[in-house]
């Protein structure tokens, strides 16, 4: 209890944007600007930033190195009091642990289900921290079938409670017992009561078929943690689902029992993310099998393979879990980005009949861990990859941005917030990826640009 009211007085967790006191003019030539309609990067440009928007996107001839500009990504779902390591955040590692996200590309992130910490704009501004935007779920509501071990954190009685200083988001947990299912009566006046009061409910469903079913036919929009295999999504139906797939919080819990391996994804992650390979790496190395929690129903060969062969157009939502042990602030995201790479990959080329040889990632780091399934990737070709990069930029920036409110939609546009990350290769071609991010930019200041190396 003590360590928790200390983290109440230190988080100070907001749902509000913090003010930028410091942000910059700025002018950045030779960019190309990624356009969220046409799914691409738009012609050669100069963009001028005042007073933390957006003022002006003007075209020029090329007359040298090109930069590339993504919108800020969002995060679905951290855990800002858990640290990734099987323990609570420190409060000393706070600041860290934000610069972390903003290192990532990260301009917005919702947390879910941390106690109310009140306002972190204060703290932002009077300590300079590189931080993005938080925006705090309302208090989630656990339905009375599932119970969990601290329920203060949580509601599980109607009227629903609503905090006016919280985002307009209202998590529910459903999770189904003994194949019960759910009374629909009451999930149809949980959401009558909420959206009375002009907020958003979003139930989220964790791998059983009851609780999305009921949920779709009582109304509610529907976040599947993960999906079911046996999920069969009717195309009216399809407008109140998300999928986030958090494949990685599978993924990692089987990858500790395997040090070999996680030594060698440490090696993959540390030039992706410079938080990782400064300060997440050591701590990441610690982790031993003991501390690898013992998880139930459905595992990650069969996450990952539906996620592979999912055939129903859902809207894909990005959530990287942090917070979840192994998953680390911003790393985590590189994690669940790295697997997306290989099911989506995979996915379009097998629907153009581009299979080729095995993806060096995919022998590493996957297949070990699926016991009966054996996938060739393809190879890089210019064809398949620019469109599942596409529909990875798309998830991390408008889709998700949207979801969680983000003020900037997940799009850069003039008149908007100036949220954008730098990078200096066309993330839809080089062989990393999305990832690493060059700079980072939140509401018009510059809040991440790597340390120069020694020989500068």
């Amino acid at each position: 209890m003590k360590n928790l009211t200390s983290l109440a007085l230190i988080f100070l967790i907001s749902a509000f944007a913090p003010p930028i006191l410091l942000s910059q003019s700025l002018k950045i030539k030779q960019v190309r600007i990624w356009d969220s309609e046409k799914r691409n990067f738009g012609p050669v440009s100069e963009i001028e930033v005042e007073r933390s928007r957006i003022k002006s996107v003007k075209p020029l001839q090329t007359t040298g190195p090109i930069k590339f500009l993504l919108p800020g990504f969002c995060d679905a779902s951290v855990h800002m009091g858990k640290n990734g390591l099987g323990g609570n955040t420190r409060p000393e590692d706070l600041a860290f642990q934000l610069r972390s996200y903003v290192s990532a590309g990260f301009s917005h992130i919702l947390s879910i289900g941390d106690p109310d910490l009140g306002p972190l704009e204060r703290e932002i501004t009077k300590q300079k921290w590189q931080s993005p935007i938080l925006i705090q779920a309302q208090k989630p509501l656990i339905y009375s079938d599932f119970t969990l071990e601290n329920d203060k954190l949580y509601q599980n009685k109607t009227p629903v409670q609503i905090d006016p200083k919280r985002s307009d988001i209202l998590p529910i947990f459903l999770k189904e017992k003994e194949e019960r299912g759910f009374n629909q009566n009451q999930l149809f006046e949980i959401r009558k009561d909420i959206v009375s009061q002009k907020k958003k409910p979003i139930v989220f469903t964790f791998g059983d078929p009851t609780s999305w079913e009921d949920s779709l036919d009582t109304g509610h929009n529907v976040l599947f943690h993960p999906m079911p295999e046996t999920t069969k999504l009717k195309q009216i139906q399809k407008r109140g689902f998300y999928w986030a797939p958090m494949i990685s919080t599978l993924y990692l819990s089987e990858l500790l029992v395997s040090p070999e391996k996680k030594n060698q994804l440490a090696a993959v992650l540390s030039p992706l993310h410079s938080s990782f390979s400064e300060r997440g790496k050591e701590s990441f190395l610690a982790l031993s099998p003991e501390d690898r929690l013992d998880r139930k129903g459905i595992g990650f060969q069969e996450a990952f393979a539906v996620f592979q062969d999912r055939k129903d157009q859902v809207q894909l939502v990005f959530a990287s879990g942090a917070g979840h042990l192994g998953l680390l602030p911003g790393t985590a995201a590189v994690v669940e980005i790295l697997l997306w790479e290989e099911a989506l990959k995979y996915k379009k080329a097998k629907e153009v009949g581009n299979l080729g040889s095995e993806h060096w990632f995919f022998r590493i780091f996957i297949q070990p861990f699926q016991k009966n399934v054996s996938l060739a990737l393809p190879n890089p070709d210019p064809e398949t990859i620019p469109e599942h990069r596409r529909d990875m930029i798309q998830s991390l920036t408008e889709t998700t941005c949207r979801l969680i409110g983000a003020d900037h939609n997940g799009k850069i546009e003039v008149g908007g917030p100036a949220h954008f990350s730098i990078v200096s290769e066309n993330p839809l071609f080089r062989n990393s990826g999305i990832f690493p991010i060059e700079s980072m930019v939140v509401g018009g200041k510059l809040v991440y640009t790597p340390k120069p190396s020694p020989s500068r």
